[in-house]
This record gives structure tokens, C-alpha cells and sequence, in this order.
């Protein structure tokens, strides 16, 4: 936020720490992505963050064996 790189985007982060998000639109999601960048709320976040980086460089389609693969489905079902 301080750089200006989300400027005029949807962000995320750590309760609290909404103010370091100059020129960001917070959302209060767990993931958020908007073009380039992926913010993710906290650590609580972890898995989901870590599925959208792996989304956007693998493809949605890469997803589902992933979650299946650590068992996190059953975690969130």
C-alpha cells in the first residue's frame, strides 16, 4: 500500500492493519485477488492463499487434487 501498488484494487489483510492498504478498496475476505496481486486476511488464511497462488499459476484445475491431496475438504465440509 505504501508503494501505491494497489492503488484503486481490492485487498485484504490482517484486521487492524487496514490503514497500510493506501489507495485499496479492503474487502474483509479471507483471499482476495485482483489483477497481479493475491492478499490474504491472516494467518487463518494460509490454505486458501496458498490455493490461489497455486490457481494462478496452475490453473483453477490444479485446485481440486490439491485440496483432496491434503484433505482440507474435510477440514472445511
Amino acid at each position: 500500500g505504501h508503494l501505491g501498488l494497489l492503488k484503486g484494487l481490492c485487498a485484504t489483510c490482517y484486521p487492524g492493519m487496514e490503514s497500510h492498504l493506501e489507495g485499496a478498496s479492503y474487502t474483509g475476505a479471507i483471499v482476495e485477488e485482483d489483477g497481479q496481486f493475491i492478499t490474504g486476511k491472516g494467518p487463518g488464511a494460509a490454505f486458501e492463499f496458498g490455493y490461489k497462488l497455486a490457481s494462478f499459476f496452475l490453473g483453477e484445475e490444479a485446485i481440486e487434487p490439491l485440496r483432496q491431496g491434503m484433505i482440507y475438504s474435510e477440514l472445511v465440509d
